[in-house]
């Protein structure tokens, strides 16, 4: 945390950018974690912001230190294969010695080397029909598997940070921080993995690119007035990145180009729909 002296009273600075964000990782139906609203707010209603930080008081460097997180995940998968696969990997698999936020680093990372993968074969973020044949079909199969591997890293490091007694907000603000971050690589090589056009498809790019991002905002500005986060049955971090790895596996399988084609509906539902 970075300190600023002025009139002999220490000053805390955070970035303003450090309000709570939606995740999965710390969301754990068995958390016993608690916060007290008016420590929260007290906790943000510092001095005045200067540039693009806000600077705390003592009080309110102690109040931040008392924040414990609170929130639910009500979503099946979760809960049944999600959460016990993680406690799995913390308690078998994980070193005491490896820190949380190392965990959640490692995630994004993978996501990161996804996009960097797909960005390397397809320089212009478009596949045309005639370039299909050229891309090989690997890197869809590894942005789905980097997608499973970020959704289980993203549960495990709130496990481990609480196996090691090393919860703290700091913590809790790195692994949002990449939450945060994510959508964007997952979201364009969805785009890429189905073969959208952006010039032509436009509202639907914007779709997957600032869909998530919409539910993200929303759930992280009810976290902020109501003190917890309570995932829905269904929720992003959970079935969403479970959807977008079984569509990059898709990809990966058959080809981008199955996207643009209509056999199902030609199938199946055109014969409804003129009837």
């Amino acid at each position: 945390m970075l300190t600023k002296e002025k009139k002999n009273e220490p000053l805390h600075c955070v970035s303003s950018a450090s309000s709570t964000t939606t995740n999965n990782d710390e969301v754990d139906s068995s958390s016993d974690a608690t916060m007290n609203n008016n420590n929260k707010n007290n906790a943000f209603a510092a001095s005045p912001s200067s540039s693009n930080f806000f600077y705390f008081d003592n009080e309110a460097a102690r109040q931040l230190h008392l924040f414990q997180y609170r929130g639910q995940d009500l979503s099946l998968m979760y809960v049944y294969i999600l959460s016990p696969l993680a406690a799995f990997c913390v308690n078998q698999l994980t070193p005491r010695s490896v820190a949380p936020n190392t965990i959640t680093l490692v995630g994004l990372v993978l996501m990161i080397t996804a996009y960097a993968t797909i960005w390397y074969y397809v320089p212009t973020l478009e596949i045309s029909p005639q370039q299909e044949d050229n891309i090989p079909r690997w890197i869809f199969f590894w942005n789905g598997a980097a997608m499973l591997l970020y959704q289980t890293l993203d549960n495990m490091d709130g496990k481990q940070a609480r196996r090691t007694k090393s919860s703290s907000p700091l913590g809790l603000l790195f692994d949002h921080g990449a939450d945060a971050i994510n959508p964007i690589f997952g979201s364009v090589n969805w785009i890429i993995a189905m073969m959208l056009n952006p010039a032509h498809d436009t509202w639907l790019c914007f779709s997957v690119v600032f869909g998530p991002y919409a539910l993200f905002y929303t759930a992280t500005w009810e976290e902020y007035y109501t003190g917890e986060l309570i995932m829905p049955i269904v929720n992003g971090p959970s079935e969403g990145l479970f959807g977008g790895a079984v569509l990059s596996f898709i990809s990966a399988w058959y080809g981008p180009s199955l996207w643009q084609q209509t056999t199902l509906w030609d199938a199946y539902l055109l014969p409804y729909s003129t009837a």
